[in-house]
């Protein structure tokens, strides 16, 4: 396959700290994983968020198949976040508002030589983002990315 989904992370960057939104997303539990919340420079802070994958946390269908973030796709996910955000508290929701930047970073890793990416959202995904003040980017990773250096060989 020469894309496969990765994930949707919430990346939240502010000129102030954003505890109360990493706060309250903690809330959640497992549900809500924090990839980072803290200062990256002087007067610079980000937020990172992503659904958690764990299936068990989520029911299953009549089936027996889990209706989990694994088996979500980008729009699930973002649906998700976005549910979450509506429903921030008054200091959360005064820290999302005050944010410089609100992006939904869908993440997809490549196969190399791959064609074209296209990836379509449709109108009511779009919306919701629209309505939670938020923006969308996409980022694929090579293959490679993450992987651990191949040990040199002895001579």
């Amino acid at each position: 396959m020469p894309f496969e989904f990765c994930n949707v992370d919430l990346d939240i960057r502010s000129t102030s700290p954003l505890s109360a939104i990493t706060d309250h997303f903690a809330t959640y539990g497992d549900r809500v994983f924090s990839l980072f919340s803290g200062e990256v420079e002087p007067g610079q802070y980000l937020a990172s968020f992503e659904i958690h994958w764990d299936d068990s946390l989520y029911p299953v269908d009549e089936e027996g198949a889990s209706t989990g973030p694994e088996q979500w796709g980008a729009e699930e996910r973002i649906a998700a976040f976005c549910e979450l955000i509506r429903e921030l508290p008054d200091e959360a929701r005064s820290q999302w508002s005050a944010a410089s930047s609100r992006v939904f970073d869908l993440g997809y890793e490549a196969d190399d030589h791959c064609p074209p990416l296209k990836v379509t959202l449709s109108g009511e995904t779009l919306s919701m983002v629209l309505s939670v003040g938020a923006e969308i980017t996409f980022t694929v990773y090579p293959k490679c990315f993450g992987a651990a250096e191949p040990e040199a060989a002895e001579p």
